[in-house]
């Protein structure tokens, strides 16, 4: 089991707020109150789905693709909703130092 399987055995991923503790790109500690399963901002993302399904090139397949490649390339970055900020954040896995439910 990897530190990574490990702390998304914890997280929850049904819109519950947690709070994350982990090291930024820049070195400094970011501690961060957010969620997953929040589907703010992602109104293509079902048409996105649908038009890959039926094989139609759209903006929103290629949106979707590029999302889905960018997961496959980095499994150790993790999308959430900062809670506090109202916004979409990127947290890296392997920096996590906490996870702190509920938050």
């Amino acid at each position: 089991m990897s530190k990574i399987d490990d702390i998304l055995r914890v997280i929850p991923k049904d819109g519950t707020v947690f709070r994350i503790k982990f090291t930024k790109q820049d070195g400094t500690e970011r501690v961060m109150v957010c969620q997953l399963g929040v589907v703010h901002g992602l109104v293509d993302h079902a048409q996105g789905i649908s038009d890959v399904e039926a094989g139609i090139d759209s903006p929103e397949a290629r949106k979707w693709l590029a999302v889905q490649k960018r997961k496959e390339n980095n499994p150790h970055l993790l999308n959430v909703w900062d809670v506090e900020k109202q916004a979409w954040r990127t947290v890296n896995l392997l920096t996590v130092t906490e996870v702190t439910l509920p938050y």
